[in-house]
């Protein structure tokens, strides 16, 4: 919605059963086999089984390894010579991070990348086995799709409708936590002068659109018309609200007074959008 505004232990010999058989359970306690109660584990009982264990759990861990350094090793594979639209959200999360159990306590908190990436540092930094490393990366991450997605929208980017807006815009907003509000300013043919110019950025459910700011870019950059963009972020519904209605109406007649028309105003929810102009409201 926008609105405008103007241990150890000790074994005894008990009632003289010194040469009674005895043995070892499998925690290393001895056990006297007429009657008698196991006692705690005595020192250097077991050593020998110990080692075993330890020398069993190496072998184990070994293998593991093996297997790990397999999977992701084809996981690699698929990554530099596969189809990457068949490997999941998470795999992906899991190959960034070089850490599949990172990965997946980050998956079963959060549920979805859009999740993930709307998450602050503080509430990152509030799961267990999350560090500063961790955090890092995945802030890198979001700036670095956030840049690549920014540096697709060149000047001279032909808009010729609604889903070419929805397209080329919507990466810039994906994991945004707040409205913004965004302007393409356009010359004669549709093509992207500047921008996108950011007039506003709101909360989660509002932000404020002064019209003087609009038209102020757009007579800087020369502009011939404009497209009005913003986002639902808290609902992901991209329908629009009764003040969205009004501002693209007041913008649309000062756009006529002006001599720069306002083509759309595109509004962009999850994974889907609305067009005024398409609705018949421009």
């Amino acid at each position: 919605m926008v609105d405008s505004m103007g241990g150890s232990g000790t074994v005894r010999n008990l009632d003289g059963a010194r040469g009674q058989a005895a043995g070892m359970d499998r925690r290393g306690s001895l056990s006297l086999h007429i009657g008698l109660i196991p006692l705690e584990r005595v020192e250097g009982a077991g050593e020998t089984e110990g080692k075993g264990r330890d020398g069993e759990q190496r072998a184990a861990g070994e293998t593991s390894e093996r297997t790990g350094t397999m999977a992701r090793k084809g996981a690699y594979d698929r990554i530099c010579f596969g189809d990457l639209q068949g490997v999941c959200d998470r795999e992906l999360l899991s190959l960034w991070l070089g850490d599949r159990r990172t990965a997946r306590r980050l998956w079963e908190h959060f549920g979805s990348l859009e999740e993930i990436g709307a998450a602050s540092p503080a509430e990152l930094l509030l799961l267990e086995g999350i560090g500063p490393a961790t955090v890092a990366r995945l802030r890198a991450l979001r700036e670095l799709a956030h840049r690549f997605a920014r540096r697709r929208v060149k000047r001279g980017r032909r808009f010729g409708c609604a889903r070419d807006v929805f397209e080329t815009i919507s990466p810039l907003l994906a994991g945004e936590t707040r409205e913004k509000f965004l302007l393409l300013p356009l010359d004669a043919k549709n093509r992207l002068l500047e921008g996108p110019v950011t007039i506003s950025t709101g909360s989660l459910i509002a932000t404020v659109v002064h019209p003087r700011e609009v038209f102020l870019a757009l007579i800087r950059a020369r502009a011939v018309s404009a497209i009005l963009v913003h986002n639902h972020p808290s609902s992901g519904d991209p329908e629009p609200s009764p003040e969205d209605l009004s501002l693209t109406t007041r913008l649309g007649c000062l756009g006529e007074t002006a001599g720069i028309r306002i083509l759309d105003h595109v509004i962009i929810g999850e994974e889907t959008f609305v067009s005024l102009k398409d609705r018949g409201l421009l």
